[in-house]
């Protein structure tokens, strides 16, 4: 007897076997095995072409070569360009860099080793069946960066450009605007990565092209100027240029001062007010100071008389002439006088008023004492001896001297047609000054010469030598200090003229 089939068609089921769900899928999954295990033997058959089809880098073709094939080919490929100097643009100029300076250089073992297809895994050997290179693969690099940083930083110095703020410049009479300029430097970091990218350039297809290569633009730093064009174009217009448009006159005590634009230019600008903005200046000790209104300002605003003082017979400081107050124009008021006037239009509306003030003398009877000048201290002798020179000549020599009396003093000159006498009033410091006058020591002989010409000048010879002196201070009667100075005469040779 038959047994029935569980699916009800009446068909007899194959003796001793029995299909269920579980078995379809096992013999699915069997077919499945077998499948993939022939795409992976196919794969390792393919395992000699390392680098996949279609794999380009810098446009270099190494699809389907070894790593040691594509590595000399991209050397022989790509070397020439990583050593040509690298073009780079920086703002609007333009500088060549050796690669090898840069701290640049081409690793073609790694891009090869990158671009080679490696492991021996099913995913990994049947990927190779279906899948293509990268036609863009970018090429390994070293970059050496403390190389690179110092590189770049050199070409930034050279290539840089400093910030400059507008302003305004007057000279001769005339008022010119100064342009801003926009700072550029070489932004590093950002140079590091544009360097790395770009490195080495695309081979150019067609060396003997006069096209070239575009440069390699570096990224910078700005730094705009505070003050910009609308301001150097707003102030000559509304300052600058009226101001020296036309001579400027001063009322000083009645008495009138011509400026003219030649003067005032040598002493007026233009000064950021901290907010962008162009301002007048004007330099008013330096006018005040300019022969052009000094000295007629002397004139309308003589300034105080100071005492003129004397010795009597005991040699005691005594007041000749009492002092005298004056008048005087300060820098306050000259440039509250002169800045308003600079915009005027006509000669009346660039005349104005110039303000004086009293001021007293330093120096009167009632000062002298408090000042300690009471007394000689010292009086330009006939002549120094050896070892304490005081030459004057101009253009060398200079005789300088430091007051350390504690007190001030008063320097009187005196001068006849024979004879120019200088006198230092004050307090004397110590109560004697004593010379004590060394040998002459190192002693050379002049030499003898003989001249000729119309410029010839016969001169008497002396011999040169070393020679020190102690100055020593006494008070009480005693040594309290003590210095050497120490000086060194050249030999003067006997010169004769002949005929």
């Amino acid at each position: 007897m038959r047994r029935a089939s569980p699916t009800g068609t009446g068909t007899p089921a194959e003796p001793g076997r029995r299909w269920t769900a579980s078995g379809i899928a096992g013999a699915a999954a069997g077919a499945a095995v077998v499948g993939f295990g022939r795409l992976y033997a196919a794969g390792l058959l393919l395992a000699g072409e390392e680098v996949a089809a279609g794999t380009k880098v810098r446009g270099v073709s190494i699809g389907g070569m070894t790593r040691d094939e594509a590595r000399q080919t991209l050397d022989l490929a790509l070397g020439p360009a990583a050593a040509a100097p690298v073009a780079l643009r920086i703002g609007e100029r333009t500088e060549q860099a050796d690669p090898a300076a840069l701290g640049l250089s081409l690793d073609s073992a790694a891009t090869a080793d990158r671009a080679a297809r490696t492991g021996s895994g099913p995913p990994t050997v049947i990927g190779r069946l279906f899948a293509s290179g990268d036609p863009d693969l970018a090429p390994g690099v070293r970059l050496d960066e403390k190389a690179a940083r110092g590189a770049l930083d050199g070409i930034g110095e050279k290539t840089g450009v400093r910030a400059r703020e507008g302003s305004v410049a007057f000279a001769k009479g005339k008022a010119e605007a100064v342009a801003p300029v926009t700072g550029i430097a070489v932004d590093v970091d950002g140079a590091l990565d544009a360097l790395r990218a770009d490195y080495p350039r695309t081979p150019d297809p067609d060396p003997g092209a006069d096209a070239g290569t575009e440069p390699l633009t570096l990224p910078v730093r700005l730094t705009e100027p505070r003050v910009g064009r609308a301001e150097t174009d707003r102030a000559p217009k509304e300052f600058a240029e009226p101001a020296v448009s036309a001579p400027v006159t001063l009322a000083v005590a009645g008495r009138k001062v011509s400026l003219s634009p030649a003067v005032l230019s040598r002493h007026l600008g233009m000064k950021d007010d901290g907010r962008g903005r162009l301002a007048p200046a004007l330099d008013a000790g330096a006018l005040l100071a300019d022969p052009s209104l000094a000295g007629p300002l002397r004139q309308a605003a003589p300034g105080p008389a100071e005492a003129r003082l004397r010795l009597d017979g005991a040699g005691r400081v005594t007041v000749a002439e009492e002092g005298k107050a004056g008048r005087q124009v300060t820098e306050r008021a000259l440039s509250a006088a002169v800045l308003p006037l600079l915009t005027g239009t006509g000669a009346a509306a660039r005349t104005g008023e110039v303000a004086t003030e009293s001021v007293a003398p330093r120096l009167t009877e009632d000062t002298v004492e408090r000042l300690g000048i009471k007394e000689k201290v010292s009086s330009y002798i006939e002549r120094y001896p050896e070892g304490r020179e005081a030459t004057v000549a101009w253009g060398s020599p200079d005789l300088r001297f430091a007051n350390d009396s504690g007190k001030a003093l008063y320097i009187q000159a005196e001068a006849t047609d024979t004879a120019v006498t200088i006198t230092f009033l004050g307090t004397r410091k110590y109560e004697e000054i004593r010379a004590h006058q060394g040998p002459r020591t190192n002693v050379k002989q002049p030499a003898t010469r003989t001249g000729s010409g119309p410029k010839c000048e016969p001169q008497s010879p002396l011999e040169g030598f070393d020679v020190a002196v102690d100055r020593v201070f006494v008070q009480g009667g005693k040594e309290v200090g003590r210095e050497t100075m120490k000086t060194r005469y050249t030999p003067r040779d006997h010169v004769t003229c002949g005929a």
